[in-house]
């Protein structure tokens, strides 16, 4: 009897481990069948199935008129990422960036934190833009042209594009330097560079390297009337693995935007609206160049 005892015990414990072991591979095979989705496909594949990173609408919030934001998060792509848009033409808008030409000493600009930059000038949207020389020391180059009220603070880099903007009667209009050619950049008050245009005159540029990141781009659309500025995360992989150079492309594309620059992304992505970040982390990284929006109240 002890012995019929112990087996029935035993085949009871192995018959439960089998259920449970089952469970558990039927569990998983799910899990990983949807986080895996996107990562069985080929990255034209990827960019081409618009609807793991692209919805059918955004849900809009308006921050101040002008001034609006929204956010997309897939799980199963996975991908998580803010879209502000700014109408330009908006009266009592302000433009403010940084650095100032009195904020460089000796070729060289102090990095600070753009949620100061956001909270010093009481900004509703700022954003980081130029990419820079060091992360480490606290003073650095900013890498390409920075221009501000017509002065060049910092030389073009001609195989770079640029932002710029300039304020008319009627408002504010931005366009994109496909290139920071010299000619190109003397035509316009203030101008910010980045790295590569990704959209030029509505098509989309082709680019071999799909590389997935954290990325800070800005989408021109109504004849420069509005931007789009566009943050997506991709330092924490599990939560969202960032987007391509095509992907961010595609996305202004269908936000109908005509020309997108990427600005430095990375782990130097920062976006605040109002006085929160417009990122799901805090940013710990300071930057060497910065652009922000106000209005009057």
């Amino acid at each position: 009897m002890i012995q019929s005892h112990t087996n029935s015990c035993g085949l009871k414990k192995r018959t439960l481990h089998s259920v449970v072991g089952f469970f558990f591979l039927l569990s998983s095979l799910f899990f990983y069948s949807c986080l895996s989705l996107s990562y069985s496909l080929s990255d034209e594949e990827i960019v081409s199935s618009e609807n793991l990173y692209i919805p059918q609408e955004y849900s809009w919030i308006q921050v101040c008129p002008g001034l609006s934001y929204a956010k997309y998060h897939n799980s199963r792509f996975p991908i998580l990422y803010t879209l502000v848009r700014v109408d330009l033409s908006s009266p009592d808008l302000s433009l403010i960036c940084y650095p100032m030409p009195d904020d460089v000493q000796d070729g060289k600009v102090q990095r600070i934190y753009l949620s100061d930059f956001s909270k010093n000038n009481s900004c509703e949207v700022s954003f980081n833009s130029s990419p820079f020389e060091s992360v480490i020391d606290s003073r650095t180059k900013i890498i390409g042209v920075h221009k501000v009220q017509g002065e060049i603070v910092f030389e073009p880099v001609q195989k770079y594009a640029a932002l710029t903007f300039d304020s008319f009667s009627d408002g504010w209009r931005a366009f994109i330097l496909p290139s920071q050619d010299g000619a190109s950049v003397s035509g316009h008050q203030y101008v910010f560079g980045g790295f590569y245009s990704v959209l030029e005159n509505g098509k989309e540029k082709g680019f071999s390297n799909h590389s997935y990141d954290s990325r800070m781009a800005v989408g021109v659309a109504d004849d420069g009337k509005t931007i789009l500025i566009l943050a997506c995360e991709g330092e924490f992989p599990e939560q969202s693995r960032g987007l391509s150079y095509s992907q961010c492309a595609r996305i202004f594309s269908r936000l109908g935007c005509t020309d997108a620059i990427e600005l430095d992304g990375g782990t130097t992505t920062a976006l605040r609206i109002g006085n929160k970040s417009g990122l799901s982390y805090s940013t710990y990284r300071r930057t060497a160049a910065c652009i922000g929006f106000s209005f009057a109240d």
